[in-house]
C-alpha cells in the first residue's frame, strides 16, 4: 500500500512537472491557430472568384502588413497583395496578438473603363465577407508599360495614358512581370510641361528589378498617409514615366481613384 501511494505520489508529481514545462510551447502553438478567410461579394451577392486582389494593411496605416502568413506555424510570410482561390476565397494566417487589419480590395481593368475598388477598416477575423459595389465611383485605373520598350535613359515620356478629371487619386502601384531588369527604377507622375506637372509625383525612383512583385508608391503628388491627390480641371492629367535603365521591364501602374460626387 505504502508503495503504492508513493508510486502514486510519484506520478503526480511527475504530471504536474510535465504541464509546467509544457506549458510554454502550447501556448505558442495555441498563438498560431489564427486563419482568416475573406470573401468578396457584389451587389448580387455572388462571391467574386477571379479578377480581384486583396491588400492587407495594419489598422489605419497604407503599410504592409508584416502579420500577414501562408501558413499556421507563421514562419512564412504570405504574398501581399494576394489573389483568392477558385472558390473566391482568400486564406491567410496571423498571430493572436493581431485583432484587426485594414482591408483593400480591387477588380482588375479588364474593359478599360476602370474596376471597382474599396476598403474595409479595422475588419476582425470573425468578419469574412466584404461587399462591393462594382459600379461605384471607386475605380481602378491600369497603365501598361511595354516590356523592352527603348526610350533614352533619364527621359520623361508621355504615356498618353490620362487621369480623369476631378478625380481624387488614393493609390498608385507598381506591379513587375515575370521579368525584370537589375537596378532598374521607374518614376511616375504627370507630365512636368503641363500645369502643376511633376514627373515623379506618384512614383519616385521605385525599384522594378524584382519579377513579379507589387511595389507600392508614395510620391509627393499623395501627400501624407491617406492624403489622396485631386486632379483639377485647372491642372495637368497626362501620366508620364521616367525609366532609369534605357530598357523598361514589363510594369503595369496601377491607380485607385474616387469620382468626385459618387460614392
Amino acid at each position: 500500500m505504502k508503495f503504492l501511494k508513493r508510486f502514486l505520489k510519484g506520478t503526480l508529481a511527475a504530471t504536474a512537472l510535465l504541464s509546467i514545462l509544457l506549458l510554454p510551447v502550447l501556448t505558442a502553438q495555441a498563438a498560431h491557430r489564427y486563419p482568416w478567410h475573406i470573401t468578396v461579394y457584389n451587389e448580387d451577392g455572388e462571391a467574386i472568384t477571379s479578377n480581384i486582389t486583396m491588400y492587407v494593411v495594419a489598422v489605419g496605416t497604407e503599410v504592409s502588413s508584416d502579420a500577414v502568413y501562408a501558413n499556421e506555424q507563421t514562419d512564412t510570410i504570405k504574398d501581399n497583395p494576394m489573389t483568392p482561390d477558385s472558390n473566391g476565397l482568400f486564406r491567410f494566417h496571423a498571430t493572436t496578438d493581431t485583432t484587426a487589419f485594414d482591408v483593400i480590395v480591387w477588380g482588375d481593368d479588364t474593359t478599360g473603363d476602370g474596376a471597382f475598388w474599396a476598403r474595409r477598416a479595422s475588419m476582425t477575423r470573425f468578419e469574412r465577407r466584404i461587399n462591393v459595389t462594382q459600379f461605384s465611383g471607386r475605380r481602378h485605373l491600369v497603365l501598361s508599360v511595354d516590356e523592352g520598350l527603348q526610350i533614352a535613359e533619364g527621359t520623361e515620356f508621355d504615356s498618353t495614358f490620362d487621369l480623369p478629371d476631378n478625380a481624387l487619386i488614393h493609390h498608385a502601384w507598381i506591379e513587375t512581370g515575370p521579368t525584370a531588369n537589375t537596378g532598374a527604377t521607374i518614376d511616375v507622375g504627370i507630365l512636368s510641361s503641363e500645369t502643376n506637372g511633376d514627373a515623379n509625383g506618384f512614383c519616385a525612383a521605385t525599384a522594378v528589378a524584382t519579377a513579379s512583385a507589387w511595389t507600392r508608391c508614395s510620391g509627393a503628388l499623395l501627400g501624407s498617409e491617406g492624403v489622396p491627390y485631386h486632379i483639377l480641371t485647372t491642372n495637368g492629367n497626362s501620366v508620364s514615366f521616367t525609366l532609369v535603365e534605357g530598357r523598361s521591364s514589363a510594369v503595369k501602374v496601377h491607380f485607385l481613384y474616387e469620382e468626385i460626387g459618387n460614392k
